[in-house]
């Protein structure tokens, strides 16, 4: 959460809340050294938090607004996941999203931001951006979360990428 905007130095600063906790991409690490797993429902409930929150960033209505901002983060992989020592699901790095602000979008047209081995095919291949690429990398965090094992390259095309699943 921004706490504040301020200078130091002469620099614009953001002052961000304090976290405490570990992201998915650290856990995961940890689990795999100790050859344990990651345990079923916590996985879940952490899973469906990040859901709720992509949810809530794409379709609520800002206090000060009348329309929804329609975020997409673009970038959901295990680092940007992190559980604090309270247990909160927090959703970090929204350096890379997209969203409609007022009669004008922040949009990059020219560049797929993200990380490639969780970038939804139809990114990579230049598609507009929909909370559905945004699931995808959801997804593919939870299949490396459940096997702590990397997913891999994603074939961007259809029928590649078919053959990857089956």
């Amino acid at each position: 959460k921004v706490e504040d905007l301020t200078s130091i130095g002469g620099k614009c600063a953001i002052v961000m809340e304090y976290l405490e906790g570990v992201d998915l991409k650290w856990m995961s690490s940890f689990l795999k050294e100790k050859g344990l797993e990651f345990p079923r429902g916590a996985l879940f409930e952490i899973i469906l938090a990040v859901a709720s929150a992509l949810d809530a960033a794409y379709n609520s209505v800002p206090l000060q607004g009348d329309q929804p901002l329609k975020a997409i983060h673009r970038d959901i992989k295990p680092s940007n996941i992190f559980v604090t020592v309270a247990g909160g699901v927090k959703v970090l790095d929204f350096g890379t999203a997209r969203a409609n602000f007022a009669e004008r979008e922040a949009k990059t047209q020219a560049l797929a931001f993200g990380s490639q081995g969780y970038m939804a095919p139809e990114r990579m291949l230049g598609e507009e951006d929909t909370p559905a690429a945004d699931i995808f990398s959801l997804g593919i965090t939870l299949y490396e979360l459940l096997t702590l094992d990397s997913f891999g390259r994603i074939p961007p095309r259809p029928n590649k990428f078919q053959k990857k699943m089956d």
